[in-house]
């Protein structure tokens, strides 16, 4: 059995993504400066740690920057639950 890949396979693939983007200036920065106020967040969260509790998630404090400029917009979404539990 052999796998092809047809012109309206390519064709429909594309349309799907062109749909999928939105190309308005406006989306773009809109979802760029929503991306950069979760990562300002991130950080901010992370920074809020002590050595203690980032040594046993294994992150050091130097590489924040770092690890959260390489995270995908699922991750940038998690919610920082200390801050709603704490008494």
């Amino acid at each position: 059995m052999s796998i092809y890949i047809t012109r309206e396979m390519i064709d429909s693939s594309i349309r799907k993504s062109k749909a999928q983007m939105n190309g308005s200036i406006f989306t773009v920065l809109f979802r760029w400066a929503r991306k950069q106020l979760q990562k300002r967040s991130m950080i901010f969260d992370l920074q809020a740690m002590d050595d203690k509790m980032l040594d046993d998630i294994g992150i050091r404090r130097a590489d924040i920057p770092r690890l959260v400029g390489s995270l995908g917009d699922c991750d940038l979404r998690m919610q920082n639950m200390g801050r709603t539990y704490r008494a």
